[in-house]
């Protein structure tokens, strides 16, 4: 097992909240917490859902609260920071955590051993929570609790007369839909019995929130609680889901997520780290449009960036063998450029995609170059990647957004006031601190080498003067790099 706490560290609050555990859908969702179950970030939650993939993210189910009650004792296994008081504090009770394909979670209180498995399945904005009773010394009673934020995935939620109080309980199915244009949540949990009791929850904190200067308290609603009766040996599958899950089984489904990852280590060497590594690679690239793909730039709150994903994908696809992908993703930025250059980044809500880079651009000629060496698949880059690449280099010699241009040393100028366009790109308010505004050394380095690459594509292509021209210009740019740094 490569990655595992053991109680000493779970039950030391302050040292297990520092944790986290990340679970992915393939569509940009997740599922995420702390590994005792303490959420401490505003973007911890068992269903943050994708709504338009790989953007639209909102936070669905925050958490699911386990009670277990024997001889008419209660124990909660769950964790919550209600700013300086921990209630429950059922990280007491947890004795590991380990991450194998799945985190995995073990409870030992009363004579009970319990494992709880979370897993999302891929392509569905579905969590799974399978309980496994190991040890009991008889039957209890296991109550569930969903506390349900609803909201877009940046912001919170507090106390409000707008949420919906109806909900549907029928054959162990949950239905609910807590605010007008908000998606439906189901939740299934065989055999149990639900009792109504919609309240609100207040006052959780957040304290990564804290630290990060925002806004770190909500409160979270819940219709009530599911109940039910287990012994030694029982598996509980549980399918938290915005899709009805009537016909489905949570075993199953666990059964078929496993099969994927494991399937991730085909052709792989037998190793720990690389097979963890594998697993975390795969959380990255997502579904984009009908059946194209893209890479999260970054969990919990980034979207697709196009510099990072040029950067990463030799990484991510290449190296893991994940060729389709990776011409998918080509595809999908292709289909996105303008004017020359490719989006810095995908925003959440329909907005257009924001094109204030410089180097993103640059490091898709290296991108394609990689996938070619790795495929030998010529077709699709002669045919598909070359016309967008044309027009790329055309855009960049007569002068694109941002006064990106080439000037007559043959080195790319790029910058103008209040604008950032390179990786240095923070930003206060209208104060840009690092302009970089000319010719910084990484582009000047990258613009010689897409020249290189086009020239060479143009080359295998067949259009040996319009690569000799292309050569000349990069001719130039060397000369003139060398010169200047």
């Amino acid at each position: 097992m490569q990655l595992k706490k053991d109680k000493t560290t779970l039950q030391d609050y302050k040292d297990a909240s520092q944790h986290e555990w990340l679970e992915t859908n393939g569509l940009g969702g997740w599922a995420s917490s702390s590994i005792i179950g303490c959420n401490t970030r505003r973007y911890h939650g068992l269903l943050v859902a994708a709504i338009v993939p790989p953007v639209e993210r909102m936070a669905l189910v925050s958490k699911l609260e386990e009670t277990i009650i024997v001889n008419n004792q209660q124990f909660e296994l769950g964790v919550n920071n209600y700013g300086g008081v921990i209630q429950p504090n059922g990280n007491q009770h947890q004795t590991a955590f380990t991450k194998d394909l799945f985190p995995q979670f073990t409870y030992e209180v009363a004579g009970i051993k319990l494992k709880k498995t979370i897993a999302m399945v891929h392509g569905e904005n579905t969590t799974l929570v399978i309980y496994d009773v190991l040890e009991a010394d008889q039957p209890f009673t296991m109550e569930l609790l969903p506390l349900f934020s609803v909201r877009g995935y940046h912001r919170l939620v507090r106390a409000n007369d707008a949420v919906h109080h109806e909900s549907d309980f029928s054959n162990g199915v949950f239905k609910a839909k807590l605010y007008d244009g908000t998606p439906d949540i189901f939740i299934k949990v065989p055999g149990s019995e639900f009792e109504r009791g919609p309240y609100w929850y207040f006052h959780f904190n957040y304290d990564a929130e804290r630290y990060r200067g925002l806004e770190f308290v909500e409160d979270l609603f819940s219709y009530g609680n599911f109940s039910l009766l287990l012994q030694e040996g029982d598996s509980l599958g549980v399918i938290i889901s915005t899709d009805d899950p009537s016909d489905k089984d949570a075993h199953s489904l666990l059964r078929t997520e496993e099969n994927r990852r494991l399937e991730l280590f085909n052709d792989q060497p037998e190793d720990e780290t690389l097979r963890q590594l594998l697993l975390a690679a795969d959380q990255f690239i997502v579904k984009r449009a009908e059946d194209l793909k893209t890479v999260i730039a970054g969990y919990h709150w980034f979207t697709d960036w196009g510099r990072d994903t040029m950067i990463s994908l030799p990484g991510l696809c290449l190296a893991t063998g994940r060729f389709e992908d990776a011409k998918k993703i080509l595809s999908a930025f292709a289909k996105s450029v303008s004017q020359g250059m490719l989006p810095n980044r995908f925003q959440d809500y329909g907005e257009p995609p924001e094109y204030n880079n410089v180097d993103g651009t640059l490091w898709y000629f290296i991108a394609i170059y990689k996938y070619l060496q790795a495929t030998e698949d010529r077709d699709f880059v002669l045919n598909e990647l070359l016309p967008v690449l044309t027009e790329i280099i055309n855009w960049h010699l007569k002068g694109t957004r941002y006064n990106i241009h080439v000037t007559d040393d043959g080195l790319l100028y790029s910058g103008e006031p209040g604008i950032q366009l390179t990786w240095m790109d923070s930003k206060i308010g209208d104060w840009v601190v690092t302009p970089r505004t000319g010719k910084p050394v990484e582009i000047s380095a990258l613009w010689y080498n897409a020249l290189s690459v086009y020239a060479l594509l143009l080359e295998m292509n067949g259009e040996e003067d319009k690569s000799g021209e292309i050569k000349q210009k990069a001719e130039l740019a060397k000369k003139s790099f060398n010169s200047q740094f």
